[in-house]
C-alpha cells in the first residue's frame, strides 16, 4: 500500500493565481519584513553586529525574493506567470519611486530623503490592496489596504529613528506575510 502511494504518478493540479500571489506575498513579507527587522535590531543594538552588515540586508532580501519569484513563475504554470507579472509591476512602481528619491536626494544633496523609501513601498502595497478590494468587492482586502496606509503613517512618524524599520516590519507582517499565507493555503481574503 505504501509503495503504491509513493510511486503514484498522478499529477498535481496547478495552483491558482490567488495561491501563487499568496506564495509571492509570503516571501515578500518574510524577506522584506526580515530585512526591516534586521535594520531595526542592528540600529538599536539589539543585534550586536557591525553596522556594515546593514549594507547586506537589502541585497539579500531582494535576492531571496527575486529567486523565489522566478521559481514561482517558472514552476506554477500560467497562474504563476500571471502572479509574477503583477508582482513585477509592483516592483517596478516601487523601484521607480525609490529612484525618484535617489534623484531628489542627489539634486538636493540631502540623502536623508532616502529614509522615506520604506514608506513609499508600503504605499504601493496599500494601493495594490485597494485596487484588489475594488475589483473583487471583498471588504477584507480594503482592511488590508488601510492597514498598509496606517503602517505608512507609523513609518513616517518614526522617520529617521530605528523604530521606522520596526513599524515597516510589523506592517509587512499584516499586509504581505499573513494575507500571503492565507491565500497560499487557498483561503479567500
Amino acid at each position: 500500500m505504501t509503495a503504491a502511494v509513493l510511486t503514484s504518478s498522478a499529477s498535481r493540479a496547478e495552483p491558482t493565481v490567488p495561491v501563487c500571489v499568496g506564495r509571492i506575498l509570503s516571501v515578500a513579507g518574510l524577506s522584506f519584513g526580515g530585512a526591516n527587522l534586521f535594520q531595526w535590531a542592528v540600529l538599536t543594538g539589539t543585534l550586536n553586529v557591525h553596522p556594515m552588515a546593514l549594507a547586506l540586508s537589502w541585497p539579500v532580501a531582494v535576492g531571496v525574493f527575486l529567486t523565489t519569484l522566478f521559481r514561482i513563475r517558472k514552476g506554477s504554470g500560467e497562474a504563476g506567470r500571471i502572479a509574477a507579472g503583477w508582482s513585477r509591476t509592483g516592483i517596478m512602481v516601487s523601484l521607480a519611486a525609490v529612484l525618484a528619491l535617489v534623484v531628489a536626494s542627489a539634486t538636493q544633496n540631502n540623502w536623508a530623503l532616502m529614509q522615506a523609501a520604506g514608506g513609499v513601498s508600503l504605499t504601493v502595497y496599500g494601493v495594490a490592496w485597494m485596487i484588489a478590494a475594488i475589483r473583487t468587492g471583498r471588504p477584507m482586502m480594503a482592511v488590508v489596504s488601510l492597514t498598509a496606509f496606517a503602517g505608512v503613517g507609523a513609518v513616517f512618524l518614526n522617520l529617521g529613528a530605528p523604530e521606522q524599520y520596526l513599524a515597516a516590519a510589523v506592517t509587512l507582517m499584516f499586509v504581505a506575510l499573513l494575507p500571503g499565507i492565507a491565500l497560499a493555503c487557498g483561503d479567500r481574503i
